[in-house]
């Protein structure tokens, strides 16, 4: 067996290509519309928090309201007739927006938990049934415990870890996109300054901590063979020694045969 380090690498989207190719038509419809559904909530995320500066603004500096075209407009449009009433009004649209978009964002989790336990539970059962199907000649040259680690475990890092983390990647790349949409919208000048010190922060992250996390996924790979190798061996050793015994009632000829058979 080769070590974890010499194991070829796959590229990310060849990983990711043929994780997609395990859905199913019908999980296909249902993961677009639900991450076209996070989406959408990221919006509205972002929306909310757009809310809150004016009205952090509008509590810390009343005169906001006369100063600002946006506010000033928000104030005729209230009919508020004084500037208390309209900061309440907008505090309980922020608050509202709020509490909105976290009631939409748990919702989302929970559905998106039940899309990957679906996709989970049909592709187990798929595996399963076809084990059941094979024929018995194929089972002789394949390892149980593999065979079991495929349907259980595989089929749960399938689901969580690709399916799952990658329309969360997809959900927090489009907020990401809108947030710097918006910090380059209220300021030019500070909105690049902010994206590209986050830009270089987050390259300088990934590219310090992909080492270490290779290690990790390498040494984790070679733990997990390394132990279903250990445990496939008395396996082995126990199908071989069975097979090397003779039952006493098919063999005459042994001692067995010639003192308790018939001559």
């Amino acid at each position: 067996m080769s070590s974890p380090a010499s194991a070829p690498r796959t590229p990310f989207l060849s990983t990711v290509r043929a994780g997609l190719r395990l859905l199913s038509r019908t999980e296909i419809r249902r993961g677009f519309w639900l991450t076209t559904a996070l989406a959408a909530a990221g919006v509205l995320e972002i929306v909310a928090m757009a809310a809150l500066l004016p009205f952090v603004n509008v509590v810390m500096q009343p005169s906001a309201i006369h100063t600002s075209s946006t506010l000033r407009w928000l104030y005729r449009w209230s009919g508020a007739s004084d500037v208390s009433p309209f900061i309440v009004q907008v505090g309980t649209v922020v608050i509202a927006l709020m509490m909105t978009s976290a009631i939409v964002n748990w919702s989302l989790l929970y559905l998106q938990n039940r899309y990957a336990a679906a996709c989970q539970n049909r592709l187990a059962k798929h595996l399963l049934d076809r084990c059941m199907q094979a024929p018995y000649s194929w089972f002789l040259g394949r390892n149980s415990l593999v065979l079991s680690r495929l349907v259980y475990d595989d089929v749960v890092v399938w689901s969580r870890g690709l399916i799952q983390r990658l329309m969360t990647m997809v959900n927090s790349l489009l907020s990401m996109l809108m947030a710097v949409a918006l910090v380059l919208a209220v300021s030019l000048r500070t909105g690049i300054a902010v994206v590209a010190g986050v830009a270089i922060l987050g390259y300088a992250a990934v590219y310090l901590t992909r080492p270490y996390l290779a290690r990790l996924a390498e040494t984790k790979r070679g733990a997990i063979e390394t132990s279903s190798s250990a445990r496939a061996r008395p396996t082995s050793a126990s199908c071989s020694g069975a097979r090397t015994r003779r039952s006493p009632a098919l063999t005459p000829a042994s001692t067995w045969g010639k003192r308790h058979l018939p001559r």
